[in-house]
């Protein structure tokens, strides 16, 4: 199986990448983090890529503008304590010159999804050992939360007492996932965003270049990609698209700013109040974000309405398409009340 994310390809390990597996797996410091031993030669590593590596739901990263492996990634049963049946752990590494370039976040954001999707995982954990803070925060900037610590484990790879702590993060907590009353909220897949670029090229081709826009925002910032990806608003029982929504971006000091959209045949039956409403409460989720900004047409009286609704109100400025509304979290906790 062959995933894609917005800069990487995640793709079974292949004879051929013993090489580039070497070139990285030999240094202490990763296997010393990941829980293994440097690897000697090209031959041995060429031997793990055909047993260890060769496991199912184990990848190797590929960055697209490269075409070669720069770690690996893979689903496994979980070996964490407390968890229930059928719960699923991800594990991975990344080599040493790509470290702090987002690499590793992007690819387990890609592998949560199919443990919950395709695999139907309620809870995925993720561990990581003691002292090793990259890993940490890469698992917690992709929502998992710490649950417990396991001490004096053997670590029989490598004949060590290691500390493990471990982390988790549910189905229903996922960040990538929002559901309402009558609609499904996801954000669009790099394929499915490049299709609607293509779509609306010759019939819109003002939505087609603002897609166009949103593309070049994931692949800027996939660390934050949620941010710049529109979210589709898809219905429950048929899973038939009514529109989207997308923040344009996310700036320090700023609120992020949503846009929206509403397929004409689903105008009219309250889905952008409903689906705009859900994105704000998940955007108010993140601690940096006190407030949600908008904007819309002077004679757009329908959209301005739907802001109405959902506690937006006049920011007194006036953008490029017209008058800018605001929504402050502590407004529109009121506004809940």
């Amino acid at each position: 199986m062959i995933i894609e994310s917005w800069r990487l390809i995640l793709r079974p390990w292949e004879d051929g990448d013993a090489a580039e597996l070497y070139e990285y797996a030999k240094d202490p410091d990763i296997g010393g983090s990941a829980g293994w031993l440097p690897h000697k030669s090209v031959e041995e590593s060429l031997e793990i890529i055909r047993t260890v590596l060769s496991e199912p739901e184990t990848y190797a990263i590929v960055p697209k503008e490269t075409g070669r492996p720069i770690g690996s990634i893979g689903i496994f049963p979980t070996r964490a304590k407390g968890a229930g049946e059928g719960e699923l752990e991800i594990g991975y590494w990344i080599g040493k010159p790509y470290w702090g370039r987002g690499f590793a976040p992007e690819a387990v954001t890609v592998l949560l999804k199919r443990c919950f999707d395709a695999l139907e995982c309620k809870r995925v954990w993720c561990g990581y050992f003691d002292g090793n803070d990259k890993s940490r925060r890469c698992q917690e900037k992709c929502g998992f939360v710490y649950d417990h610590t396991e001490k004096d484990v053997h670590w029989e790879i490598t004949n060590e007492i290691k500390t493990e702590h471990y982390s988790s993060i549910t189905a229903d907590s996922r960040l990538d996932r929002v559901e309402t009353e009558r609609l499904v909220i996801s954000p669009a897949t790099p394929e499915e965003l490049i299709g609607l670029i293509k779509e609306y090229e010759i019939s819109d081709p003002e939505l087609s270049e603002a897609y166009r826009e949103m593309l070049c925002g994931c692949e800027n910032h996939p660390g934050d990609y949620l941010w710049y990806v529109p979210w589709k608003f898809c219905l429950k029982d048929t899973g038939e698209m009514t529109g989207d929504a997308c923040f344009k971006g996310k700036t320090k000091n700023l609120p992020p700013e949503i846009g929206y959209g509403i397929i004409e045949k689903f105008r009219n039956c309250g889905f952008a109040t409903e689906g705009v409403r859900a994105l704000c409460e998940w955007a108010f989720k993140d601690g940096n974000v006190s407030a949600v900004a908008a904007e819309t047409a002077p004679d757009n009286e329908a959209s301005k309405n739907v802001l109405r609704k959902i506690g937006f109100v006049p920011s007194g400025e006036t953008g490029k398409e017209g008058p800018r509304f605001i929504l402050r979290k502590n407004a529109y906790r009121q506004v809940e009340k």
